[in-house]
Order: C-alpha cells, then sequence, then structure tokens
C-alpha cells in the first residue's frame, strides 16, 4: 500500500510523537530509579513536639557527657550545591570514665548509629535512603582517630554528613543528631567485660540554607 503526501506526513507526525512518549517516560523511570532519597527520623508526633522529642531524648544522655554540633568556621550551607560539614564536640564532667568514638567512615559506607533529626522534615531528606534503610547494623571497621579520655576540655572533630541531609529548598532550619558514640569505660575489678556503646544526644542546631 502507497501513501499519498498527506498521509505520509501523519505518518511521520504520529511516528515522531510516539518516540517522544517513548523516550519521556524511560527518562522519567530511569530518573525515579536513580532517586535513592527517603525521609529522615521523625522526632516529632501529633502527642510529642520537635522540642519535647529533643528534651526526652537529652534525658538519657549518659552522666556528666555534653555533646555539642555547630557549623565549621566559615561553612556556608545552599540548595545547590549539597554539602554539608558539622563540627561534634564531646567533654565530661566526670574524669576517667568516657571515651567517644571519633569515627567518620564505616566500611558499609555509613556509621548506621547515627541519626539526624530535623523541625521541617518535609523539606530535608536522607539523600541515598535506599542504600541503607534496609540495613541495621554497621560492619565494622573504618576510619577513627585515637580516641581520648574524655574530661573538661572538648574534644571536637569534623564530620561530612552530606549523604545523610540533603536540603531540598533554602530557609532557616533546626536539627540535632543521636549517636551511639559513648564508651563508658570498663571497672578493673568489673564481672562484665562487656564494651557497651551509649547513645548521647546533642544540642538543637539552627543553620541558614541558601538557593
Amino acid at each position: 500500500m502507497r501513501l499519498n503526501q498527506h498521509q505520509f506526513r501523519i505518518f511521520i507526525v504520529l511516528t515522531t510523537i510516539g518516540l517522544f512518549g517513548f523516550c519521556f517516560l524511560t527518562c522519567s523511570k530511569s530518573s525515579k530509579a536513580d532517586d535513592k532519597s527517603g525521609p529522615l527520623p521523625v522526632a516529632a508526633t501529633p502527642e510529642v513536639s520537635f522540642e519535647e522529642g529533643h528534651r526526652l531524648a537529652l534525658e538519657k544522655n549518659p552522666e556528666g557527657v555534653n555533646f555539642q554540633i555547630r557549623l565549621p568556621e566559615g561553612e556556608q550551607l545552599s540548595v545547590s550545591e549539597k554539602k554539608v560539614e558539622i563540627e561534634l564536640s564531646f567533654s565530661s564532667s566526670i574524669s576517667e570514665r568516657y571515651e567517644p568514638d571519633v569515627s567518620t567512615y564505616d566500611r558499609s559506607g555509613r556509621i548506621i548509629t547515627d541519626n539526624f533529626y530535623v523541625d521541617s522534615p518535609k523539606d530535608v531528606v536522607d539523600p541515598r535512603y535506599k542504600d541503607f534503610h534496609p540495613l541495621k547494623s554497621s560492619i565494622c571497621g573504618g576510619l577513627s582517630a585515637i580516641p581520648p579520655i574524655l574530661g573538661a576540655d572538648p574534644y571536637t572533630f569534623i564530620l561530612d554528613i552530606s549523604d545523610r541531609i540533603q536540603f531540598r529548598k533554602p530557609g532557616t532550619y533546626r536539627f540535632y543528631m543521636t549517636a551511639n558514640r559513648i564508651e563508658e569505660k570498663i571497672a578493673p575489678d568489673a564481672k562484665d567485660r562487656t564494651i557497651k556503646m551509649l547513645p548521647v544526644t546533642s544540642n538543637i542546631l539552627t543553620v541558614e540554607v541558601a538557593p
């Protein structure tokens, strides 16, 4: 069957539309498949506010331990750059009792016991949520300095959390961190020699995120 000129033009137009639609659907599916982001843990519920959730978490901190987070000097956050670093600071009013875990990396790719709670969770995501959400524990081993014995003088180090927090919109945000990063030293005469990592909660950090 031979097509006249008018029919041939219609055929070309329909074919072009079909190819465009196919490419659009393929790219859309690929984009969704590449998106590994997901929600951060939720601190607030209808019954408990963000502030109350933070207060309850602080009450569980080991006796005498102070855990602070802040942005490193000169650090600027923006939606476009996506880089987020924070400074962690540990100290203790009780000497010779605690050691902090100062790891900055785990072989699994993430220190799974570090968690971040944001007051506006709908505008902040975990960019690698789908990579680690089924994982329930870290794989032992990673980058870490020799841990000090905590005292009154703060011990600080920088932690890159770009793969933990991604801001989707510019604005003012508040968040805090909880982590199993405090080891209580075992007394020489203790019967239980099991190393125990205790959870600790930081202050609430307020940050400004540029476009």
